[in-house]
């Protein structure tokens, strides 16, 4: 089943965190990302802000400047941060696949057809990542572009 909720601003950090690093490499620091939003917003924003967005729920209360400072050093739409349902649970998706495809070891990835679930196809990225073999979704005769025998 697909979850099309809006996650919760604590939550969209968070993403932005796990999406946005090489993979076997480590997430980029609070420290790190405090200096690159200090940075791009001319003034000091330190560590324990950047703490506090990603696990915060009061995280909503948080100075747009700063998201929008945050959004552009991942180098994602502020939208995701800032913006309506429809657009922060698009880019969430599109993260989550970004992730799963990086940590599967993708290097390029082309889709085809109107079929295609997003979701589905994050699933099976993440088994690819986890060394578990394909669900039997995969299975030619199972695919809705497979031939009728």
């Amino acid at each position: 089943m697909i979850d099309e909720t809006r996650p919760a601003l604590d939550a969209r950090v968070t993403q932005l965190f796990a999406t946005f690093h090489g993979r076997g490499e480590p997430q980029q620091s609070d420290e790190h990302v405090a200096q690159a939003v200090s940075a791009r917003l001319g003034r000091a924003v330190d560590s324990e802000q950047i703490t506090a967005l990603r696990s915060s729920a009061d995280a909503n209360e948080a100075d747009p400047q700063l998201l929008v400072a945050l959004a552009e050093h991942f180098q994602v739409p502020a939208t995701y941060l800032l913006g309506d349902d429809g657009a922060v649970v698009t880019i969430d998706r599109e993260l989550r696949l970004l992730a799963a495809a990086r940590d599967a070891g993708v290097r390029r990835l082309e889709l085809r057809g109107t079929e295609i679930s997003v979701e589905e196809l994050i699933a099976q990225l993440q088994r690819l990542a986890d060394g578990e073999p394909p669900s039997s979704g995969d299975e030619p005769e199972d695919r809705p572009d497979a031939p009728i025998h």
